[in-house]
């Protein structure tokens, strides 16, 4: 036998049984991937995920190619809220075979479906994103099925939710804007009441064909409101003028007359926001001649501090040929009425001592009288020093008016009492323990256009008075 034929009959032994023995162990390493990935789409079943990942990195690191693995490890950190693991190993898995972006994409959009069944719209918001990113053709769908879970919520009053629904639903197709419109007009069209307001804004807010016909309604519904309910009347009303800018004089004449009715019911909050908001649909009432908008203009000057002003726009009113511009000048202006006005509570405490405003009374066109009740608190004779100051205007209590200016008592100090001479300049009553002693001191009339005062402060003269604040507002 040749020697040369025994060495390659030989060498090709050899090279079968490599390739028999190669051929046995891809016999029976490839059941052992495939049983473990098999094993964990069966825990991933039955959600027990612990034991699939364990299974499916065996899996990667028998095999790293192995892009079923990848995927299946993506979804159960997807499944897990691993959302940085889960995004590696997708790429990985899409990197090793193209074709399983579709499976990614399903996955993401299956994860999404489960998120919004448990009402959590942002996380199902998210991962919707994910499956769109990775399947661009699943947007409509996706859009489509929240604008319908969107419309039924709204159709049974679902509020919020219904209004992030069909929201969230336009962020992902813009075409579906006039849908929306459409389900939120149908929502509002059988109310008649302020709930409408909210509706008309969201209609408004994805399409203005239903603007002009939602600004009439709103007008109505604040007309028959504005009584028992002004504040809602004030904003239905403002939304009716930025809906339809035809009808901003419409809406300006009933904020005016709200904001007068407001005031003739003492209601300032309700006067000033009507007042406010017809100056911002129509700045230009600030300027007008009638006088009845030009005493709605002092009155609100007057409420927001500028008196001077008003008080001086009021005076031209006084004999005014509109019954409300007169009127209220008037009133206004007119110094409060002669007789008894009662103080509910105001008290102050004083080193022991308690001080109470009991009452106001005007005596004359030229003078307001305070009543005072003095208590000692202590369990031993104490005296009360009535006096205010000791400068050059002698022993005088004073008053701020609501116009700030300033009225010094008519007498040095209070009148009344067990009174008992100290020196020149020192009065003040003597009080045994508990005892109590009703003063009074009279003070010039506040001015015009002013309906209360405080009582300032003392100046704490060695540490003694230091505690007459009282406020007082005369009924307008």
């Amino acid at each position: 036998m040749d020697s040369r034929n025994y060495d390659n009959t030989g060498k090709l032994k050899v090279l079968v049984l490599c390739l028999l023995y190669s051929i046995g162990l891809a016999s029976i390493a490839g059941p052992v991937y495939a049983g473990d990935v098999d094993k964990a789409k069966e825990y991933i079943s039955a959600q027990m995920y612990k034991q699939a990942v364990i299974l499916l990195k065996k899996a990667i690191d028998n095999k790293p190619t192995n892009a079923q693995a990848h995927y299946l490890l993506g979804k159960v950190y997807l499944l897990t809220e691993k959302y940085g693991e889960a995004n590696v190993e997708f790429e990985r898995a899409i990197v090793l075979k193209s074709s399983y972006a579709d499976s990614v994409a399903r996955t993401h959009k299956e994860v999404g479906d489960s998120a919004l069944k448990k009402n959590n719209l942002p996380l199902a918001k998210n991962i919707y994103g994910e499956a769109i990113s990775y399947d661009p053709s699943l947007k409509s769908k996706i859009a489509t099925a929240l604008f319908k879970e969107g419309d039924i919520k709204l159709k049974s009053g679902g509020g919020s939710f219904a209004d992030d629904l069909l929201s969230t639903a336009v962020s992902f197709d813009i075409s579906l804007k006039d849908s929306v419109c459409d389900s939120y007009h149908a929502a509002g069209a059988n109310i008649t009441n302020e709930d409408f307001l909210s509706l008309s804004n969201k209609t408004s807010q994805y399409c203005a064909k239903y603007n002009a016909e939602m600004a009439a309604k709103l007008i109505f519904i604040a007309d028959s409101t504005k009584n028992n309910i002004p504040s809602a009347a004030v904003e239905l009303t403002a939304s009716a003028a930025r809906l339809d800018p035809s009808l901003k004089s419409r809406c300006v004449a009933l904020l005016l007359e709200m904001a007068r009715e407001a005031y003739g019911k003492s209601s300032l909050n309700v006067f000033k926001n009507a007042y406010e908001t017809a100056k911002k649909i129509d700045a230009g009432i600030i300027e007008s001649n009638a006088d009845s908008d030009r005493c709605l203009n002092a009155l609100y000057l007057y409420e927001t501090g500028m008196r001077a002003r008003a008080i001086s726009l009021l005076s031209e009113l006084k004999t005014s040929k509109d019954a409300f511009a007169m009127n209220t000048a008037i009133k206004l202006l007119s110094p409060p009425a002669i007789g008894v006005y009662p103080v509910n509570l105001s008290t102050e405490i004083d080193r022991n001592k308690l001080i109470t405003l009991i009452k106001a009374e005007i005596i004359d066109a030229n003078t307001i009288r305070c009543y005072f009740s003095l208590k000692n608190l202590d369990n031993t004779e104490d005296r009360y020093y009535l006096y205010e100051t000791n400068d050059s205007r002698g022993n005088m209590l004073r008053i701020i008016d609501s116009n700030g200016k300033e009225f010094l008592s008519k007498q040095k100090a209070f009148v009344g009492g067990n009174h008992a001479k100290n020196d020149f300049y020192e009065e003040h009553i003597i009080l045994k323990p508990l005892e109590e002693a009703l003063v009074y001191i009279d003070f010039p009339m506040i001015s015009e256009g002013s309906h209360g005062f405080t009582l300032k402060s003392a100046d704490n003269y060695m540490g003694w008075q230091n505690a007459y604040w009282f406020r007082f507002e005369f009924p307008k």
